[in-house]
């Protein structure tokens, strides 16, 4: 249900068995830099994602016309959003073991601002 003016929120996580996820980082991408013909396709900056990391989310969002002929490339009632995470760089190491540093199993959700019920990951 993306409706006009709606901004996407991304968290990206480490998936922990057993026990809570931890936060790796936030980003959001207002309705105005993916809302246009050609969509958005770029790194967005995460912040929260600890001291001294400087972590990127790729991401692709593509605003896709109703099923009908000759709709405009923006989004019009009965258009759908299509949103890809594509990579993560610069994440902090969440997991850490004894041998070999640390490691992260990153995984990125993604939800329309105050929209809680539409949350992808």
């Amino acid at each position: 249900d993306y409706e006009r003016g709606d901004c996407l929120e991304f968290v990206v996580y480490d998936y922990d068995k057993g026990s809570a996820a931890d936060l790796l980082g936030k980003a959001s991408l207002d309705f105005g830099d993916f809302d246009r013909e050609g969509g958005f396709e770029g790194d967005l900056r995460l912040k929260e994602c600890g001291s001294g990391h400087a972590s990127t989310l790729k991401v692709r969002v593509e605003i896709l016309p109703p099923l009908v002929e000759d709709a405009p490339p923006v989004s019009v009632p009965g258009g759908r959003l299509k949103v890809t995470m594509l990579s993560a760089t610069g994440l902090r190491a969440a997991d850490w073991a004894l041998r070999g540093g640390g490691s992260s199993d990153p995984f990125c959700t993604c939800e329309l601002q105050g929209k809680p019920d539409m949350k992808v990951e």
